[in-house]
């Protein structure tokens, strides 16, 4: 089973439409949406209006629909609003980029000595480290080369790359991971042609469980041969033991730790718990952003 539809719109179009929209929430027929189109025609309504007239789905339903709208037109403001912490899209010839450039070459050549590439888990001590500000511009810098890139959202207590990257979480990684409707949950990145994402979605009460399923180890097997690079996000290891796991599951992984503010104690136990889980180390990025 393929566990990662991959996003049907062009990286300019953020959002779904509504049709779009009312068929995740609903999984409506091909007789009933011809019944809805009708009546739009007839009484000039929504989607979900025409829906609920016709009785096909509750009331709800009808207001779930129209929350998912409003978050989607905000995403779609925001994508024309780079997030900051995007320092390659916002600051591309800046000297951040082109640290970030030079991280790029020292992980290609690692892949290269290494023969053969693994998803990368990017890990931390602590929380506001920076692995969301690190992942999303790797990724950038990645997605500037030939190749398709694919960044994963693993943080299930406290995501960020949606809000980085400007992309929607309506649904995402905990859906799949939970059995639920994994449709669209890759979605295109606003401005990159070769960048993907796939956010948390709903902030799940057992992140630990789904990190640990079976599911989340086939998902990250069929990132790994769709895409030329995975890269994926993860909590602070000070929240629980997911980004140790995560890594072990992704089998590489690099940890980033903030100056002046990580204690080398909390480094070597890290870098002990990656290793005890047999986990291929790629290096440690100091970031001072």
């Amino acid at each position: 089973m393929v566990l990662l539809s991959e996003p049907e719109r062009d990286a300019a179009e953020p959002g779904l439409a509504a049709e779009a929209l009312l068929q995740e929430v609903c999984a409506l027929s091909p007789t009933q949406w011809a019944h809805i189109r009708q009546h739009r025609q007839a009484h000039d309504s929504t989607p979900e209006a025409a829906a609920l007239a016709l009785g096909l789905i509750r009331p709800e339903e009808a207001l779930q629909v129209q929350a998912w709208q409003q978050r989607h037109a905000h995403w779609q403001v925001a994508a024309q609003r780079p997030h900051a912490d995007w320092v390659m899209r916002t600051q591309p010839q800046g000297p951040q980029a082109e640290a970030f450039r030079r991280v790029r070459s020292h992980y290609l050549l690692h892949v290269r000595q290494r023969g053969g590439r693994r998803p990368l888990a990017v890990v931390s001590p602590d929380v506001q480290d920076g692995r969301s500000f690190f992942c999303a511009n790797l990724a950038a810098s990645l997605a500037q080369l030939d190749g398709r890139v694919l960044l994963i959202d693993a943080n299930l207590r406290r995501p960020r790359l949606h809000e980085v990257l400007a992309v929607s979480d309506h649904t995402g990684l905990s859906d799949v991971l939970a059995g639920r409707h994994h449709r669209r949950v890759v979605q295109a990145a606003p401005g990159w042609a070769q960048l993907f994402v796939v956010p948390v979605g709903p902030t799940p009460p057992n992140p630990a469980e789904l990190i640990e399923s079976p599911t989340f180890a086939r998902l990250l097997q069929e990132a790994n041969e769709r895409f030329d690079h995975v890269l994926v996000d993860t909590p602070a290891c000070a929240m629980g033991m997911d980004a140790i796991v995560t890594a072990a599951r992704c089998g590489s992984a690099l940890i980033v730790s903030r100056c002046g503010a990580n204690k080398t104690s909390d480094l070597q136990d890290l870098s002990a718990a990656l290793k005890a889980a047999q986990v291929d180390t790629v290096g440690v990025v100091l970031n001072d952003h």
